[in-house]
């Protein structure tokens, strides 16, 4: 699929007003209202451009642009300003690039799910970036991951990566802090992809719909590979299974004539 061109629907100060539940105060002029708005919601406007946004509502601090024709975040007087945001959603847009975001240094939750992106750089500058849902990623090729891409978002704790067709997931060596991991309908052949990313802390993995779920014991395997897990592919995973699980394999292992480390 490729984005469509839509006629340019820019901005302009009535949207912005239509779409926030902060009241003026009487007599208040409009920019100054606007400068002290927090929480926008600008989803399903038909919006092509966010430029002038920051200059406008430099306070944002939540903003909802989903449902819209944004191409570009990069526009210098748009996204680049928002220095106080920390929830961006902007799923169902025709985005092939997050460009922009990297003047977002409190950005904590990123929603571009739907949209057209070839990759996920631009996001450097978001230090303090804990959630990123990135799944359905419509561009022609699948969804490129690279060590230096991912770099940029070293501390997120939720990642949801489904529906991309990714073959690998080597590139995500740099997350070290994962705690609720989505790669759910992808093209994963074995468990083996999983075992570059550090799954310490994982206390939630959904991995249904790859190709490697046709594995003999795969569902143990997963446990040994995640010691928090708390929740495998929408089931439950108890203490008593994780243990029965590890005395399996420490038999298993004993029985193959092999040593074993698991604690």
């Amino acid at each position: 699929g490729r984005p469509g061109h839509f006629p340019p629907l820019p901005l302009t100060s009535d949207i912005v007003q239509s779409g926030t539940a902060q009241g003026k105060r009487k007599d208040e002029p409009r920019e100054k209202f606007m400068a002290r708005i927090t929480h926008l919601r600008l989803s399903a406007k038909k919006l092509t451009s966010l430029a002038n946004l920051g200059t406008m509502c430099p306070a944002l601090a939540t903003l909802f642009a989903t449902d819209n024709r944004l191409t570009t975040l990069a526009e210098p007087t748009g996204i680049p300003q928002l220095r106080s945001l920390k929830a961006l959603y902007l799923q169902s847009n025709v985005l092939t690039s997050l460009d922009g975001l990297s003047g977002c240094p409190m950005l904590e939750k990123l929603y571009v799910d739907g949209n057209y992106l070839r990759d996920l750089s631009g996001l450097g500058g978001c230090p303090r970036l804990e959630e990123l849902h990135a799944s359905k990623q419509r561009s022609e090729a699948p969804l490129r991951l690279t060590l230096e891409d991912v770099a940029g978002f070293a501390g997120v704790r939720m990642l949801d990566l489904s529906h991309n067709r990714l073959e690998e997931l080597t590139a995500l060596q740099p997350l070290q802090c994962l705690e609720v991991f989505d790669i759910r309908e992808n093209m994963l052949a074995s468990t083996e992809a999983l075992e570059c990313v550090n799954m310490v802390r994982v206390a939630k993995l959904d991995c249904q719909g790859n190709p490697f779920l046709k594995q003999p014991k795969v569902r143990d395997s997963l446990i040994v590979m995640c010691p928090s897990i708390s929740l495998l592919n929408d089931k439950e995973v108890t203490d008593k299974e994780k243990q029965f699980v590890k005395q399996l394999i420490v038999r298993r292992n004993k029985a193959n004539g092999r040593s074993t480390t698991l604690e």
